[in-house]
């Protein structure tokens, strides 16, 4: 029997992963592992790469997106201007601060057309695929 069988669930929850509140004690959930990491959706239509992520709080104007190659990072800041002592959380799940993300992207694509709208909290950054090249039959021409 592999010996990660042997290993008891809670050392899962160990480490990082999982921090005690010094006001309660108690366990929270902490995503120190994700920190400053983005959720995103990345789907094709027949045209486009869509990427779709939640960014609700955060202005637009503190979202970059850009494409290098074939990557596209999305990148900001979630500001939290509360002031609010560090032991005075009971939990804390959400994180607050840069964050970035890179999606290295399926197919080629066309830079100079890339869209990136912001609506309702989520931002939706449309890429369209680059023109595929359309095979071509070559008539052969016997001498």
């Amino acid at each position: 029997m592999p010996s990660f069988l042997n290993t008891p669930i809670s050392s899962i929850f160990s480490g990082d992963f999982w921090r005690k509140n010094q006001k309660t004690g108690m366990k929270d959930f902490s995503r120190a592992k994700a920190r400053g990491q983005l959720a995103v959706d990345v789907f094709q239509t027949e045209d486009d790469i869509v990427v779709l992520a939640p960014v609700a709080g955060i202005k637009v104007e503190d979202v970059e997106v850009v494409v290098q190659e074939d990557v596209l990072t999305i990148r900001g800041i979630r500001s939290l201007d509360l002031d609010i002592p560090q032991n005075n959380y009971y939990a804390r799940e959400c994180f607050w601060g840069e964050f970035t993300r890179s999606i290295v992207l399926p197919t080629a694509v066309n830079t100079a057309k890339i869209d990136a709208s912001f609506k309702d909290g989520i931002l939706k950054v449309q890429i369209p695929k680059a023109n595929k090249v359309k095979m071509q039959i070559i008539k052969i021409k016997s001498k």
